[in-house]
């Protein structure tokens, strides 16, 4: 699980990796949060539980908006199950920000990619602090399905990407910055993924 991996290890300083879970990094339900697009890209989902029920849910439909879940009273997050893949698959998360360490993602952007027989079998794309909630770029990866590896093909995915990205202007960066660094980073991670993948099964 690289794309997890990488999620968790660009986070916090290592005593607040030691002291947070990533179940709590989920549920503070920042834009900017880390593992959740890593998450969405590996298709994991999220069993909630309450006294008398619990039901299980996509990471992508946790998030109603900054710091909101669907959390219901009396619910809280039990679970966070992630399915392994039999498929050649390989998963990459880039972070952009200022400083290398203890810092918010400007923009985050997680790739899983399927390979089967030199094509590509199933792509999810998941884009964090570039809208209200982590989001899945689906025009960009229903492009990519049944691509094999293409410069332009990887240029234009990667431009519907940013394109589906809801980004804000604030104190750490610009709109239009956030939604160019989308396109540069998703071209970066197919490319990253893609390669990786290759390289497994050899």
């Amino acid at each position: 699980f690289n794309v997890l991996y990488q999620a968790v290890h660009s986070m916090a300083s290592s005593q607040v990796r030691n002291l947070g879970t990533i179940g709590g990094n989920l549920c503070n339900a920042a834009p900017s949060a880390d593992t959740a697009p890593a998450l969405i890209a590996m298709g994991a989902t999220l069993k909630l539980v309450a006294p008398r029920s619990e039901r299980t849910i996509h990471v992508e439909n946790f998030f109603t908006g900054p710091s909101q879940t669907v959390l219901g009273r009396g619910e809280i997050l039990a679970d966070i199950q992630i399915l392994d893949s039999s498929l050649c698959t390989s998963g990459v998360y880039i972070k952009h920000t200022i400083r290398q360490a203890m810092d918010l993602a400007i923009v985050g952007v997680a790739v899983s990619v399927t390979i089967q027989d030199g094509i590509c079998h199933d792509v999810r794309i998941a884009l964090g602090a570039v809208a209200p909630t982590p989001i899945r770029a689906t025009r960009a990866e229903a492009m990519f399905r049944g691509k094999s590896k293409d410069n332009n093909v990887f240029r234009s995915v990667a431009r519907e990407a940013a394109l589906e990205c809801q980004p804000i202007t604030d104190i750490r960066s610009s709109a239009e910055y956030r939604r160019e660094m989308v396109e540069v980073l998703t071209r970066r991670a197919l490319e990253q993924a893609w390669d990786r993948c290759l390289a497994t099964r050899t």
